[in-house]
Protein backbone atom coordinates (compact mmCIF):
# COMPACT_ATOMS: atom_id res chain seq x y z
CA UNK A 1 0.00 0.00 0.00
CA UNK A 2 0.99 3.82 -0.21
CA UNK A 3 0.52 6.86 0.98
CA UNK A 4 1.45 9.57 3.26
CA UNK A 5 0.32 11.66 6.01
CA UNK A 6 0.90 15.05 7.80
CA UNK A 7 -0.32 16.33 10.99
CA UNK A 8 0.31 19.56 13.38
CA UNK A 9 -0.31 20.74 16.88
CA UNK A 10 -0.43 24.29 16.08
CA UNK A 11 0.79 27.35 15.38
CA UNK A 12 1.11 29.42 18.18
CA UNK A 13 4.63 29.64 20.74
CA UNK A 14 5.44 26.82 21.21
CA UNK A 15 7.70 25.92 24.60
CA UNK A 16 11.44 25.05 24.15
CA UNK A 17 11.60 23.06 27.01
CA UNK A 18 8.76 20.83 25.11
CA UNK A 19 10.05 20.35 22.25
CA UNK A 20 10.83 16.61 22.37
CA UNK A 21 7.29 16.08 23.60
CA UNK A 22 6.29 17.82 21.15
CA UNK A 23 8.16 15.51 18.19
CA UNK A 24 7.28 12.36 20.02
CA UNK A 25 3.51 13.17 19.79
CA UNK A 26 3.80 14.01 15.80
CA UNK A 27 5.44 11.32 15.01
CA UNK A 28 3.35 8.99 16.83
CA UNK A 29 0.25 10.64 15.39
CA UNK A 30 2.30 9.87 11.59
CA UNK A 31 2.72 6.09 12.66
CA UNK A 32 -0.64 5.50 13.54
CA UNK A 33 -2.01 7.00 10.45
CA UNK A 34 0.57 5.19 8.31
CA UNK A 35 -0.68 2.09 10.28
CA UNK A 36 -4.14 2.60 9.02
CA UNK A 37 -3.14 3.30 5.64
CA UNK A 38 -1.45 0.17 5.44
CA UNK A 39 -4.44 -1.80 6.16
CA UNK A 40 -5.45 -0.74 3.16
CA UNK A 41 -8.05 2.37 4.41
CA UNK A 42 -9.04 5.57 3.36
CA UNK A 43 -7.28 8.94 3.57
CA UNK A 44 -9.97 9.98 5.60
CA UNK A 45 -9.65 6.76 8.14
CA UNK A 46 -6.13 7.26 8.64
CA UNK A 47 -6.38 11.33 9.02
CA UNK A 48 -8.98 10.79 11.47
CA UNK A 49 -6.78 8.57 13.68
CA UNK A 50 -3.99 10.25 13.68
CA UNK A 51 -5.92 13.28 14.78
CA UNK A 52 -7.90 11.09 17.66
CA UNK A 53 -4.52 10.43 19.15
CA UNK A 54 -3.69 13.73 18.85
CA UNK A 55 -6.99 14.61 20.87
CA UNK A 56 -5.69 12.28 23.39
CA UNK A 57 -3.16 14.04 24.44
CA UNK A 58 -3.06 16.74 27.19
CA UNK A 59 -0.18 18.72 24.93
CA UNK A 60 -2.83 19.80 22.28
CA UNK A 61 -5.75 22.33 22.85
CA UNK A 62 -8.31 19.39 21.40
CA UNK A 63 -10.41 16.67 23.23
CA UNK A 64 -8.55 16.12 26.63
CA UNK A 65 -6.51 19.20 27.43
CA UNK A 66 -8.53 21.78 25.71
CA UNK A 67 -8.72 25.30 26.31
CA UNK A 68 -11.59 26.01 28.86
CA UNK A 69 -14.07 28.53 28.50
CA UNK A 70 -15.21 31.21 30.59
CA UNK A 71 -17.34 29.39 32.50
CA UNK A 72 -14.66 26.38 32.94
CA UNK A 73 -15.87 24.06 30.72
CA UNK A 74 -14.20 22.11 27.75
CA UNK A 75 -16.07 23.00 24.51
CA UNK A 76 -14.89 21.33 21.45
CA UNK A 77 -15.08 21.84 18.03
CA UNK A 78 -13.69 19.26 14.99
CA UNK A 79 -14.31 19.12 10.86
CA UNK A 80 -13.49 16.47 7.95
CA UNK A 81 -13.59 16.55 4.63
CA UNK A 82 -13.01 13.79 1.91
CA UNK A 83 -11.15 14.31 -1.43
CA UNK A 84 -13.02 12.06 -3.24
CA UNK A 85 -16.92 13.16 -2.58
CA UNK A 86 -16.79 16.60 -1.65
CA UNK A 87 -18.50 15.63 1.43
CA UNK A 88 -17.38 17.55 4.85
CA UNK A 89 -18.75 17.34 8.26
CA UNK A 90 -18.49 19.03 11.63
CA UNK A 91 -19.29 19.32 15.24
CA UNK A 92 -19.07 22.75 17.10
CA UNK A 93 -19.55 23.61 20.63
CA UNK A 94 -19.62 20.08 22.24
CA UNK A 95 -18.32 19.20 25.63
CA UNK A 96 -18.91 15.10 26.07
CA UNK A 97 -16.95 14.18 22.85
CA UNK A 98 -13.59 12.44 23.88
CA UNK A 99 -12.46 12.71 20.04
CA UNK A 100 -14.88 15.40 18.21
CA UNK A 101 -13.15 14.28 15.33
CA UNK A 102 -14.81 11.03 15.38
CA UNK A 103 -17.86 12.41 15.09
CA UNK A 104 -16.92 14.96 12.50
CA UNK A 105 -16.22 12.12 10.22
CA UNK A 106 -19.07 10.36 10.71
CA UNK A 107 -21.31 13.19 9.45
CA UNK A 108 -19.51 13.65 6.23
CA UNK A 109 -19.65 9.84 5.44
CA UNK A 110 -23.26 9.68 6.66
CA UNK A 111 -24.59 12.05 4.13
CA UNK A 112 -23.88 9.81 1.55
CA UNK A 113 -26.80 7.82 3.01
CA UNK A 114 -30.23 8.73 2.01
CA UNK A 115 -32.52 9.44 5.04
CA UNK A 116 -35.83 8.22 5.49
CA UNK A 117 -38.42 9.19 3.30
CA UNK A 118 -36.16 11.97 2.08
CA UNK A 119 -34.67 13.26 5.45
CA UNK A 120 -31.46 15.10 4.41
CA UNK A 121 -28.59 13.91 6.77
CA UNK A 122 -27.10 16.80 8.86
CA UNK A 123 -23.37 18.01 7.97
CA UNK A 124 -23.32 20.29 10.76
CA UNK A 125 -24.23 19.60 14.28
CA UNK A 126 -23.55 21.53 17.21
CA UNK A 127 -23.43 21.27 21.76
CA UNK A 128 -25.92 18.59 23.30
CA UNK A 129 -27.40 18.17 19.88
CA UNK A 130 -23.92 17.12 18.66
CA UNK A 131 -23.14 15.16 21.56
CA UNK A 132 -26.79 12.81 21.11
CA UNK A 133 -26.12 12.22 17.48
CA UNK A 134 -22.75 10.76 18.42
CA UNK A 135 -23.85 8.81 20.90
CA UNK A 136 -26.72 6.90 18.85
CA UNK A 137 -24.25 6.42 16.40
CA UNK A 138 -21.89 4.38 18.33
CA UNK A 139 -19.15 7.37 19.85
CA UNK A 140 -18.20 7.76 22.94
CA UNK A 141 -20.06 10.07 25.23
CA UNK A 142 -18.03 11.24 28.49
CA UNK A 143 -18.43 13.39 31.52
CA UNK A 144 -17.29 16.86 30.71
CA UNK A 145 -15.23 17.11 33.48
CA UNK A 146 -12.68 14.15 31.83
CA UNK A 147 -11.98 16.59 29.43
CA UNK A 148 -10.69 19.18 31.64
CA UNK A 149 -6.32 18.69 32.52
CA UNK A 150 -4.76 20.14 34.91
CA UNK A 151 -2.39 22.13 32.68
CA UNK A 152 -5.52 23.59 31.56
CA UNK A 153 -7.35 24.09 34.83
CA UNK A 154 -3.79 26.11 35.83
CA UNK A 155 -3.87 28.45 32.55
CA UNK A 156 -7.11 29.23 32.70
CA UNK A 157 -7.20 30.04 36.58
CA UNK A 158 -4.25 32.75 36.13
CA UNK A 159 -5.58 33.88 32.69
CA UNK A 160 -8.88 34.50 34.44
CA UNK A 161 -8.05 36.36 37.38
CA UNK A 162 -5.76 38.58 35.48
CA UNK A 163 -8.47 39.72 32.87
CA UNK A 164 -10.57 39.48 36.57
CA UNK A 165 -8.09 42.21 38.16
CA UNK A 166 -7.49 44.44 34.33
CA UNK A 167 -3.79 42.89 34.35
CA UNK A 168 -2.96 43.45 30.57
CA UNK A 169 0.73 43.39 31.44
CA UNK A 170 1.17 40.36 33.12
CA UNK A 171 -1.82 38.88 30.61
CA UNK A 172 0.23 39.70 27.58
CA UNK A 173 2.54 37.43 29.33
CA UNK A 174 1.17 34.32 29.62
CA UNK A 175 1.99 31.36 27.07
CA UNK A 176 -0.52 31.36 24.45
CA UNK A 177 -0.78 28.52 21.43
CA UNK A 178 -3.31 28.79 18.97
CA UNK A 179 -2.78 25.10 18.97
CA UNK A 180 -5.61 23.59 16.94
CA UNK A 181 -4.36 20.30 15.66
CA UNK A 182 -4.78 18.53 12.44
CA UNK A 183 -3.91 16.33 9.72
CA UNK A 184 -3.75 16.18 5.82
CA UNK A 185 -3.28 12.91 3.88
CA UNK A 186 -3.44 11.12 0.71
CA UNK A 187 -4.21 7.43 0.49
CA UNK A 188 -2.83 4.83 -2.17
CA UNK A 189 -5.93 5.19 -4.59
CA UNK A 190 -4.83 9.33 -4.59
CA UNK A 191 -7.84 9.81 -2.34
CA UNK A 192 -7.38 12.93 -0.11
CA UNK A 193 -8.68 13.80 3.51
CA UNK A 194 -8.32 16.72 5.77
CA UNK A 195 -9.28 17.09 9.32
CA UNK A 196 -9.01 19.25 11.83
CA UNK A 197 -10.01 19.66 15.70
CA UNK A 198 -9.30 22.21 18.35
CA UNK A 199 -10.58 23.45 22.11
CA UNK A 200 -11.15 27.35 20.94
CA UNK A 201 -9.35 30.15 22.27
CA UNK A 202 -8.70 30.12 25.99
CA UNK A 203 -11.81 31.77 28.16
CA UNK A 204 -13.87 31.88 25.05
CA UNK A 205 -17.71 32.17 25.07
CA UNK A 206 -19.68 29.26 25.85
CA UNK A 207 -21.35 28.31 22.62
CA UNK A 208 -18.34 30.27 20.70
CA UNK A 209 -17.20 28.31 17.16
CA UNK A 210 -14.33 28.18 15.66
CA UNK A 211 -12.90 28.17 12.26
CA UNK A 212 -12.73 23.99 12.98
CA UNK A 213 -16.36 23.93 12.95
CA UNK A 214 -16.74 26.20 9.86
CA UNK A 215 -17.13 24.78 5.78
CA UNK A 216 -14.01 25.97 3.84
CA UNK A 217 -12.34 27.57 7.22
CA UNK A 218 -10.96 24.55 9.07
CA UNK A 219 -10.16 22.18 6.17
CA UNK A 220 -10.37 21.51 2.59
CA UNK A 221 -9.61 18.03 0.34
CA UNK A 222 -10.27 18.23 -3.47
CA UNK A 223 -9.17 15.40 -5.53
CA UNK A 224 -9.54 17.44 -8.63
CA UNK A 225 -11.06 16.52 -12.22
CA UNK A 226 -8.46 13.40 -12.52
CA UNK A 227 -6.62 15.46 -14.54
CA UNK A 228 -5.67 18.27 -12.28
CA UNK A 229 -3.56 17.61 -8.52
CA UNK A 230 -5.18 16.34 -5.55
CA UNK A 231 -4.93 19.16 -2.45
CA UNK A 232 -5.85 18.94 1.19
CA UNK A 233 -5.43 21.53 3.84
CA UNK A 234 -5.96 22.35 7.12
CA UNK A 235 -6.00 25.48 9.48
CA UNK A 236 -4.79 26.56 12.81
CA UNK A 237 -4.55 29.84 14.77
CA UNK A 238 -7.30 32.49 16.12
CA UNK A 239 -10.71 31.24 14.57
CA UNK A 240 -12.39 34.77 13.99
CA UNK A 241 -9.49 35.69 11.99
CA UNK A 242 -9.31 32.30 9.69
CA UNK A 243 -13.57 32.28 9.67
CA UNK A 244 -13.25 35.80 7.71
CA UNK A 245 -11.02 34.35 4.85
CA UNK A 246 -12.23 30.61 4.46
CA UNK A 247 -8.73 30.26 4.89
CA UNK A 248 -8.26 26.34 4.08
CA UNK A 249 -10.25 26.86 1.20
CA UNK A 250 -8.16 29.96 -0.24
CA UNK A 251 -5.05 28.02 -0.04
CA UNK A 252 -6.22 24.56 -1.52
CA UNK A 253 -7.94 26.91 -4.32
CA UNK A 254 -5.60 28.73 -4.93
CA UNK A 255 -2.79 25.80 -5.49
CA UNK A 256 -4.63 23.53 -7.26
CA UNK A 257 -5.11 26.35 -9.99
CA UNK A 258 -1.39 27.29 -10.60
CA UNK A 259 0.02 23.65 -11.25
CA UNK A 260 2.94 25.48 -13.40
CA UNK A 261 3.59 26.95 -10.54
CA UNK A 262 6.18 26.98 -7.34
CA UNK A 263 3.94 26.09 -4.97
CA UNK A 264 6.22 27.25 -2.23
CA UNK A 265 5.86 30.67 -3.71
CA UNK A 266 2.13 30.16 -4.52
CA UNK A 267 1.70 29.37 -0.74
CA UNK A 268 3.44 32.94 -0.38
CA UNK A 269 0.98 34.41 -2.60
CA UNK A 270 -2.18 33.44 -1.02
CA UNK A 271 -1.29 33.35 2.47
CA UNK A 272 -0.35 37.66 1.79
CA UNK A 273 -3.51 38.27 -0.55
CA UNK A 274 -5.46 35.90 1.69
CA UNK A 275 -4.41 36.37 5.01
CA UNK A 276 -2.18 38.92 6.06
CA UNK A 277 -3.79 41.75 3.64
CA UNK A 278 -7.30 40.62 3.35
CA UNK A 279 -9.16 43.90 3.58
CA UNK A 280 -11.55 41.67 5.47
CA UNK A 281 -9.31 41.42 8.41
CA UNK A 282 -8.29 45.40 8.07
CA UNK A 283 -9.26 46.19 11.35
CA UNK A 284 -6.77 43.54 13.19
CA UNK A 285 -3.26 44.51 14.17
CA UNK A 286 -2.05 41.25 14.28
CA UNK A 287 -3.16 38.11 12.33
CA UNK A 288 -2.77 34.76 14.24
CA UNK A 289 -2.52 31.85 11.98
CA UNK A 290 -0.90 28.89 9.87
CA UNK A 291 -1.93 26.36 7.13
CA UNK A 292 -0.66 22.83 6.42
CA UNK A 293 -1.28 21.96 2.77
CA UNK A 294 -0.70 18.54 0.22
CA UNK A 295 -0.57 18.64 -2.90
CA UNK A 296 -0.45 15.59 -5.18
CA UNK A 297 0.09 14.19 -8.69
CA UNK A 298 -0.96 10.67 -8.14
CA UNK A 299 -0.23 9.94 -12.26
CA UNK A 300 3.30 11.21 -11.10
CA UNK A 301 3.38 9.49 -7.71
CA UNK A 302 5.00 12.52 -6.11
CA UNK A 303 3.73 16.15 -4.02
CA UNK A 304 4.69 18.40 -1.78
CA UNK A 305 3.88 19.26 1.74
CA UNK A 306 3.26 22.90 2.69
CA UNK A 307 3.05 24.49 5.77
CA UNK A 308 3.09 28.33 6.89
CA UNK A 309 2.50 30.70 9.26
CA UNK A 310 2.57 34.30 10.94
CA UNK A 311 3.14 32.83 14.67
CA UNK A 312 5.96 32.54 15.99
CA UNK A 313 5.95 28.96 15.60
CA UNK A 314 3.99 25.80 14.26
CA UNK A 315 4.76 22.28 14.99
CA UNK A 316 4.01 19.46 12.76
CA UNK A 317 5.30 15.79 11.27
CA UNK A 318 4.92 14.01 8.71
CA UNK A 319 5.82 10.16 7.28
CA UNK A 320 5.40 8.43 3.69
CA UNK A 321 4.99 5.01 3.54
CA UNK A 322 7.55 2.41 4.50
CA UNK A 323 9.83 5.30 6.31
CA UNK A 324 10.17 6.74 9.63
CA UNK A 325 8.34 10.14 10.63
CA UNK A 326 9.89 13.48 11.05
CA UNK A 327 9.14 16.25 13.19
CA UNK A 328 9.82 19.71 12.40
CA UNK A 329 9.29 23.14 14.28
CA UNK A 330 9.24 25.41 12.42
CA UNK A 331 9.83 29.30 13.90
CA UNK A 332 9.71 33.02 12.29
CA UNK A 333 13.35 34.18 11.61
CA UNK A 334 14.54 36.39 13.74
CA UNK A 335 13.69 39.95 13.56
CA UNK A 336 10.32 39.02 11.85
CA UNK A 337 6.66 40.06 13.93
CA UNK A 338 4.59 38.07 14.59
CA UNK A 339 1.44 38.82 13.56
CA UNK A 340 2.80 40.62 10.84
CA UNK A 341 5.24 38.85 8.74
CA UNK A 342 4.47 35.00 7.05
CA UNK A 343 7.06 32.26 6.96
CA UNK A 344 6.49 29.24 4.28
CA UNK A 345 8.47 26.32 4.22
CA UNK A 346 8.05 22.84 2.58
CA UNK A 347 8.95 19.56 1.53
CA UNK A 348 8.70 16.88 -1.48
CA UNK A 349 7.70 13.47 -1.00
CA UNK A 350 6.99 10.35 -3.34
CA UNK A 351 4.06 7.43 -3.20
CA UNK A 352 6.63 4.32 -2.90
CA UNK A 353 4.84 2.60 -6.16
CA UNK A 354 6.10 5.58 -8.17
CA UNK A 355 9.84 6.33 -9.40
CA UNK A 356 9.70 10.21 -8.54
CA UNK A 357 12.70 11.00 -5.78
CA UNK A 358 12.06 12.89 -2.79
CA UNK A 359 13.90 15.79 -1.56
CA UNK A 360 14.89 17.92 1.42
CA UNK A 361 13.73 20.65 2.31
CA UNK A 362 13.24 23.14 -0.09
CA UNK A 363 14.10 26.75 0.58
CA UNK A 364 12.43 29.15 2.96
CA UNK A 365 10.28 31.60 1.60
Amino acid sequence: MAGFISVHIGAGKHSASKKNEYAKLCKAACRKGVSILAEGKSALDAATEAVSLLEDSPLTNAGIGSNLTWEGTVECDACAMEGASGLWGSVGAVGTLKNPCRAAKALCLGQKKEGTLGRIPPCVLVGQGAADWAKNHGIKVVDNSTLIHGRALKKYNKSKNMILNCDKQSLDCIDVCTDTVGAVCVDGNGNSAAVCSSGGIILKNCGRLGQASMFGAGCWADDGSGSGPVVATCTTGCGEHLIRCTLAKAVAKNLASCPNQPYASQMHKVMTEEFLENRLLSGIEEKLGGVLALICSPQEGCGELLWSHSTPSMALGYMEMNSKPKFKLSELPVGKKSGKCLLVEGVTFKVPFSDCDSNDDMNKQ
